[in-house]
């Protein structure tokens, strides 16, 4: 299975999509031991999905940083 359709069937499951593209990718290359050929620009890369991750949690949480 490649990468684009794992991701395509987690679409079920209630976490938002950036973190289940960085499980998806993150299994991917272990099984793999290599990226992904994917379109999806978004899904390239372990820190682009990581910081969005990062700024969605600031806005939930109202721009507080933990201690």
């Amino acid at each position: 299975m490649g990468y684009d359709t794992a991701l395509q069937t987690c679409t079920d499951d209630d976490l938002p999509l950036d973190f289940r593209r960085l499980i998806v990718l993150s299994s991917y290359i272990e099984f793999t031991g290599t990226r992904p050929e994917t379109g999806e620009p978004a899904s390239q890369n372990h820190m682009t999905i990581l910081r969005r991750i990062a700024d969605q949690a600031k806005l939930l949480l109202g721009g507080r940083r933990s201690v």
